[in-house]
């Protein structure tokens, strides 16, 4: 259920970040991408120095950021 859980949040949470930013189908692919390189990197190494599962670093990284970008969303609209 752990494994099922983790893939679907690696193919769900890139489309959701990325939906905020851009409007057309190409961007939202090329921003997808780049957020799921940049998620999957840095979630690498919070799970090392965190000494963490690398799964649940990457997650905790892609949570972190869906809060950000869901913050600076509600800002811009202000």
């Amino acid at each position: 259920m752990m494994g099922t859980m983790l893939i679907s949040s690696l193919i769900v949470f890139p489309a959701i970040i990325a939906k905020k930013f851009t409007t057309s189908f190409k961007g939202l692919v090329v921003m997808s991408v780049l957020t799921s390189v940049l998620c999957f990197l840095i979630g690498i190494f919070v799970s090392f120095f965190l000494n963490m599962p690398t799964g649940a670093g990457i997650v905790f990284v892609y949570v972190v950021l869906l809060a950000i970008s869901s913050l600076c969303c509600k800002l811009a609209k202000i």
